[in-house]
C-alpha cells in the first residue's frame, strides 16, 4: 500500500469509496483480480482499464458491494461514510 503520488501518506484525510475498498482488500490479504477484457463493466462509472477496475472487481468477487449491486453507478470518487465502510467490512474478517 502506498500513499499519494506526491509522496505524502495523508492518514487524516477522508478517503473515497474505492480507496476504502483497496484498504479492506489489502487488510484481508486478498490478491487483486484483473478482470478479463471480455467481462462486462460492473458500473458505468468504473472505466475499463482504470487504475481501480481491479479493486472494484475484487470487491465484487468477495461480496463487498452488496448495497451497490443493481445500481448503475458506484460513485467511486465520493468520500465513504462510516456506515458504508462498516457494511463493506461486515463479516469479512470472521
Amino acid at each position: 500500500m502506498f500513499g499519494y503520488t506526491d509522496g505524502r501518506f495523508g492518514p487524516g484525510d477522508n478517503i473515497t469509496r474505492v480507496e476504502a475498498l483497496k484498504v479492506i482488500i489489502f487488510a484481508r490479504g486478498l490478491k487483486l483480480i484483473v478482470p478479463d477484457t471480455l467481462m462486462p463493466t460492473l458500473f458505468v462509472d468504473v472505466p475499463k482499464g482504470g487504475w481501480y477496475e481491479s479493486v472494484v472487481f475484487t470487491a465484487y468477487a468477495n461480496l463487498m458491494l452488496g448495497d451497490y449491486l443493481g445500481n448503475e453507478k458506484l460513485n467511486p470518487g465520493e468520500f465513504i461514510t462510516r456506515e458504508e465502510f462498516v457494511k463493506m467490512t461486515q463479516g469479512i474478517f470472521e
